[in-house]
C-alpha cells in the first residue's frame, strides 16, 4: 500500500502553503493526507440546576400569602402600626383611618370600592406601617331573629362576601398588612348620636362609615 505523504515530506517553505490548500485535510505530520472526517465539536451544555425553578416558585409564594401567614404578619405588625384603616365592604364601602399616636380619626366616609382601594394604596405608599382591617362577611354566623329580614340579609350577603374576597386578593397582591375580621354582634349599626358620644367624632357619617370606624376606633 503506497504511503500517503505527510507535511514532513515537503520542504519547509511549502508546508504552510500545502496545509492551507488542503484545508486541514492533513491533521499533523504523523497522519495521512486523505480527507479526514471533520472533528465533531462537542456541544456545550449549560449546567442545569433547580435554582431558577426554585427562585420562581419562591417568588410566587412570596407574592401570594395564605390566610394563616397574612394573619400572623398582621399580629406581628401591631407594635409598629401608625395607622389603622377600617373597611366595611359592600356596594357603598365604609372607610375609616385611625391615627394611633394622635388617637383620632383622620378620615371617615363612604365611597365606591375602587376609591377606597386608592385611599389604602396612597396611605401605604406614604407610610407602610399601616394595618387594614376588613369586615369579612364570610365569617358571619348570625343574622338576627326576624325571618324576613334574615332572608334579605342572607341574599345581600352574597355580594358582600364577594367584595371581601376582592379586598383580600387586593391586599395580598399589594403586600399590605391586613386582617379579615368577622362582624361583631353589637359592634355595628350605631346611630350617629351613639357613635359621636362614644368616639367624640362629630362629622357627618353613614352606617357603613360608622361600622368601618368601629373596627379601628381606639385600637
Amino acid at each position: 500500500m503506497p504511503k500517503h505523504p505527510t507535511l514532513s515530506d515537503f520542504p519547509p517553505h511549502l508546508r504552510a502553503q500545502i496545509a492551507e490548500q488542503i484545508g486541514g485535510g492533513m491533521s499533523n505530520a504523523n497522519h495521512g493526507w486523505g480527507n479526514q472526517p471533520p472533528t465533531e465539536k462537542k456541544k456545550m451544555h449549560t449546567p442545569t440546576t433547580g435554582n431558577k425553578w426554585k427562585k420562581a416558585q419562591k417568588a410566587e409564594e412570596n407574592a401570594h400569602f395564605d390566610a394563616k401567614n397574612t394573619k400572623q404578619s398582621a399580629k406581628i405588625a401591631h407594635s409598629s402600626v401608625i395607622k389603622y384603616i377600617g373597611i366595611d365592604s359592600g356596594t357603598h364601602t365604609g372607610i375609616a383611618v385611625w391615627n394611633k399616636p394622635a388617637k383620632k380619626f383622620e378620615l371617615i366616609k363612604t365611597v365606591k370600592i375602587h376609591v377606597a382601594m386608592e385611599i389604602v394604596q396612597a396611605e401605604f405608599a406614604v407610610n407602610p406601617n399601616i394595618l387594614v382591617r376588613v369586615e369579612d362577611a364570610r365569617q358571619r354566623k348570625w343574622f338576627g331573629n326576624d325571618d324576613k329580614k334574615t332572608d334579605a340579609k342572607k341574599q345581600g350577603a352574597g355580594s358582600v362576601k364577594r367584595d371581601a374576597v376582592i379586598w383580600r386578593d387586593f391586599l395580598i397582591d399589594h403586600k399590605i398588612p391586613h386582617e379579615m375580621v368577622p362582624p361583631q354582634v353589637g359592634g355595628t349599626k350605631l346611630s350617629k348620636e351613639e357613635f359621636a358620644m362614644l368616639t367624640r367624632y362629630t362629622g357627618l357619617t353613614s352606617n357603613h362609615a360608622r361600622d368601618a370606624g368601629m373596627m379601628v376606633y381606639n385600637y
